[in-house]
């Protein structure tokens, strides 16, 4: 989204998005409604979930309990890094899209591909060791099953159990009268580093999360952005 350094030094104009206002991607065009959405926020990636479903259904893979059939996710950042905030729309069309010019977090458009994997570790997996046992958490924590917990270590990923480190997360506001308990949310988004993409957050990753209660009746509109130390 900025050019190569000879784009710069030769004042060549900035390439421009490519990929649909409704496709995910990171960077790039940014589906809105309203011009006004990002309110200063700089936009970093998307989902839409027709095109999750969509990729799941070729593959044959099962879907993830509460994911949607359709609806677009975005993630927005303030100038503070893992500061931010979910958009959703649960009827996302090229038709109502808005053309905006916002900061990008992602350096380049990227396109995001999907693919099914299985999920084990989570928080309740390591709530089952007993307090202290050392060596029964090294075990469980650097088992290696084929085709499980693939996306463990690093990457990005949808659904499934949400990580460990999310016991000492950076905090976020409920919504709607819920609790701040981490182990009443699910996971929807882990958002690592993007080589592609051309960002990192340290050792950082972000997390968007939603309540068990609003992920059983679809309100993704009550998702929430946090994050904790990979």
């Amino acid at each position: 989204m900025q050019g190569g350094l000879f784009d710069r030094l030769l004042s060549r104009p900035i390439p421009q998005p490519i990929l649909p206002a409704i496709a995910s991607k990171f960077g790039g065009r940014p589906y809105c409604e309203r011009a006004t959405e990002l309110n200063g926020r700089r936009f970093l990636g998307q989902i839409n979930f027709a095109e999750v479903a969509g990729a799941l259904e070729s593959e044959g893979f099962p879907r993830p309990s509460g994911m949607p059939d359709d609806g677009l996710l975005a993630v927005d950042l303030t100038l503070k890094s893992l500061v931010g905030a979910v958009r959703w729309y649960p009827e996302p069309r090229a038709e109502t899209a808005v053309e905006i010019t916002v900061d990008q977090v992602a350096e380049y458009e990227a396109a995001i591909a999907f693919k099914g994997s299985w999920s084990l570790r989570g928080l309740d997996w390591f709530d089952s060791i007993p307090s202290g046992d050392q060596e029964l958490w090294t075990w469980m924590n650097e088992l290696e099953i084929p085709n499980v917990d693939e996306d463990a270590r690093g990457g990005h990923k949808l659904f499934g159990h949400p990580n460990e480190v999310l016991n000492e997360h950076y905090g976020f506001v409920p919504v709607g009268g819920r609790s701040g308990d981490i182990r009443e949310y699910g996971l929807i988004w882990r958002i690592d580093a993007d080589r592609a993409a051309g960002f990192h957050f340290g050792t950082n990753w972000l997390y968007v999360i939603i309540h068990a209660e609003d992920l059983a009746r679809g309100a993704f509109q009550n998702a929430l952005l946090t994050g904790a130390n990979a």
